[in-house]
């Protein structure tokens, strides 16, 4: 009798390796199995690193068949990720125009002075150079800003943008490193792609470790096209300049905070929303008349190249403000799609290459990411004016719709200018016409001339900003040596505070963060400081209630928000100061550069203010004794005098006993009425200086 199939499957021993040779027959080896690139079906391509154009400057055919399957096949590798920006943070705000630009362009957004436009932002987290997208709600429609914080790119066509991902991307083996791309197959493709060359002097600044989203611009990176009422064309770059300076993070502080709290950017941003202290960034462009294309050593649609403002100056013309946290991350943030052809009448796209493409590549990564076409009736990215359109039906159709499926038909509907009778002009310069532009070029795979230039810019920013860099390296080991070196290297005139790269950053005490060490014992801060960092996890217990029983919770004290691994039964404040993870907090604090102020015993901090203290991100309030503990000796508030004078040394504000008419600092400096020869006047200050040159031990 024939064995059940159940059972002599059950009986049979497989091989070892089966599931590897199984593995084997459908794995490719590189070259083994062939050195040339094919398409999907099998046909061999002329090249990969530059898309099909009509002349090399000219358009990119929609006809390069070996181009749309490559960003397409890329568009669609991850399910349901973003395949770039893959984890990021959003929040809701609104923009005012407060200079119009009808002399440039049609768009009412920018032309209507005065006039306040809904917005969505979001950036990017996980990866060193952070994007920066804005949605404007326009009555014309949605136009979307999608670009980094940075101004340039690392590629000039975008026929190589699926390999830069995929070599920055973790290498397919193992799938490591994440969120960073410092490794091997990245640099390998650098190295064989020089265009890159300004782009990589960018990332290995502080721009790409910004102290803050309230502290990062951002750049639209491509050039684009405004077009008048008259039809004359200028090419446009855009910025975002925010209020709070542009202020980066120190290399230890972010290895530190990766592990801490990889949250920490979007922590910051929802949390100074929260307590109503609203980022703004204003709005520039920068704008060359289409006659003056050709005026330039580099080309206008070379996206690894910037227009440096000594040639044109940038015209701020409008105020972005986040007012409002999302509801749902999901619904607000992650379904939100930001596409570069989501444009207005009266913007255009230029021809540059890598624009065109991600034109094409932004859309069709939708139509998998959020599952089809119609991902635009999702609510955050449907648009606030009505329309209607022949498009049916497709996964997630959420609307039923009447009339006719096809155009034209007999009810005219919709209607478009070239069927309206009258005056269609000014209908057109509602819609998004084409407007007349010469086109000429010999069809290839080529690029123009001024693109063969890759080093020039990128010399200028290691001018700016990478000598300053290494000069506070340099102050790490010896200060001295620093000076010396700033001086030889003409740095010294800039002043202590290091700051990114720009010469004309912005230094202010709004918007930071003010934490106050507090031991028990501490007088009458609560109800006022934000976030306040305790010796034990639990209440920290006023001055004269020690000792008093709390269990309710519903005393003089207060919880605090953070906690040091110190002190955890026993109230002496000296034995607290002494304990090693609270004098190593306050040796992180004085090495990474940033103010810091100690005063009277810890104890004396005094304040009957009742309202949300307005400073924010990192600067610290610290006992005296933890400055003696802590400290170098150079730093000892024995230098301070008996009469009760501070001293500002090296951006460390010594007080070892304040006066009773500053025991109000903390009021006066919420309510924005500090004198600037008070105390609090020179806390202002230095939280305001961010960072400060000094040996670190």
């Amino acid at each position: 009798m024939a064995r059940p199939v159940a059972a002599t499957l059950a009986s049979t021993v497989l091989p070892t390796r089966a599931k590897l040779d199984q593995l084997a027959h459908y794995t490719v080896q590189v070259p083994a199995d062939g050195s040339f690139h094919v398409t999907t079906f099998g046909s061999r391509v002329d090249g990969l690193d530059s898309s099909v154009k009509a002349g090399p400057r000219g358009p990119v055919e929609l006809a390069d068949t070996v181009a749309r399957e490559k960003i397409s096949h890329f568009d669609h590798e991850r399910i349901p990720e973003r395949v770039v920006h893959a984890r990021g943070v959003g929040a809701h705000g609104h923009f005012v125009l407060h200079t119009s630009l009808e002399e440039y362009t049609t768009a009412p957004v920018l032309t209507t002075a005065g006039r306040s436009t809904p917005t969505v932002c979001a950036a990017e987290t996980a990866r060193e150079v952070r994007g920066f997208a804005t949605r404007f709600y326009t009555s014309e429609g949605n136009w979307d800003i999608v670009g980094n914080n940075i101004p340039v790119f690392f590629i000039q066509d975008g026929m190589q943008f699926p390999d830069l991902i995929h070599a920055g991307k973790p290498e397919p083996q193992l799938n490591m490193p994440q969120a960073q791309t410092a490794h091997d197959s990245f640099w390998d493709f650098i190295s064989f792609v020089p265009e890159s060359t300004h782009m990589i002097m960018w990332m290995l600044s502080q721009y790409t470790t910004p102290r803050s989203y309230r502290m990062m611009p951002g750049f639209g990176v491509n050039t684009y096209v405004f077009v008048n009422a008259a039809g004359k064309r200028f090419f446009v770059k855009f910025h975002w300049k925010p209020h709070l300076g542009r202020h980066g993070l120190i290399w230890d502080e972010c290895l530190k905070l990766g592990g801490q709290d990889p949250d920490f950017l979007r922590r910051d941003l929802a949390e100074a929303i929260e307590a109503g202290t609203f980022p703004k960034y204003e709005f520039g462009v920068q704008l060359i008349p289409e006659e003056n294309e050709h005026d330039f050593d580099f080309d206008l649609l070379d996206c690894t190249k910037l227009v440096p403002e000594e040639l044109v100056p940038i015209k701020w013309v409008g105020t972005m403000t986040l007012d409002r946290n999302p509801t749902d991350y999901f619904a607000e943030v992650e379904q939100v799609a930001f596409c570069v052809q989501h444009l207005v009448p009266g913007i255009e796209l230029s021809l540059d290459p890598m624009l065109t493409t991600r034109a094409f590549s932004y859309f069709d990564t939708q139509l998998i990411r959020l599952g089809g076409p119609n991902f635009n009736q999702i609510p955050i990215n449907k648009p606030l004016c009505p329309f209607i359109t022949t498009l049916r039906d497709g996964f997630h159709q959420a609307t039923v719709q009447s009339g006719p499926n096809y155009f034209p038909n007999r009810f005219n509907i919709p209607r478009t200018p070239s069927t309206e009778s009258g005056d269609s002009e000014q209908d057109t310069k509602a819609t998004l016409a084409v407007w007349p532009q010469t086109v000429s070029g010999t069809r290839g795979r080529h690029r123009g001339p001024k693109f063969a230039e890759h080093y020039d810019q990128a010399r200028m920013v290691c001018d700016k900003g990478i000598r300053e860099i290494i000069v506070t390296r340099f102050a790490k080991v010896d200060l001295e040596l620093a000076m010396d070196v700033a001086v030889a290297l003409s740095l010294h005139e800039t002043g202590n505070p290091i700051s990114m790269l720009s010469s004309d950053n912005t230094f202010t005490a709004t918007g930071r963060k003010l934490a106050i060490m507090a031991l028990d014992g501490i007088r009458c801060i609560f109800g006022v400081v934000v976030q306040l960092i305790g010796t034990r996890p639990g209440r920290c217990i006023p001055r004269g209630r020690i000792g008093e029983s709390d269990a309710g919770g519903g005393g003089s004290g207060r919880d605090a928000d953070f906690g040091l691994e110190t002190a955890r039964s026993d109230h002496r404040y000296v034995k607290g100061l002494k304990a090693g993870r609270c004098v190593h907090w306050a040796r992180e604090m004085y090495g990474t550069l940033q103010a810091d102020c100690g005063g009277g015993d810890g104890r004396g901090v005094n304040c009957r203010a009742d309202c949300a203290i307005c400073f924010w991100v990192r600067a610290y309030w610290l006992p005296r004794r933890l400055h003696r503990e802590a400290l170098p000796t150079k730093i000892d508030t024995e230098q301070v005098s008996d009469d009760g004078k501070y001293v500002n040394h090296l951006g460390v504000l010594l007080a070892p006993s304040l006066k009773s008419d500053e025991s109000g600092w903390i009021e006066k400096l919420t309510c924005g009425a500090s004198d600037s020869a008070s105390f609090g006047g020179a806390l202002l200050k230095l939280v305001a200086g961010h960072r400060f040159l000094r040996a670190c031990d």
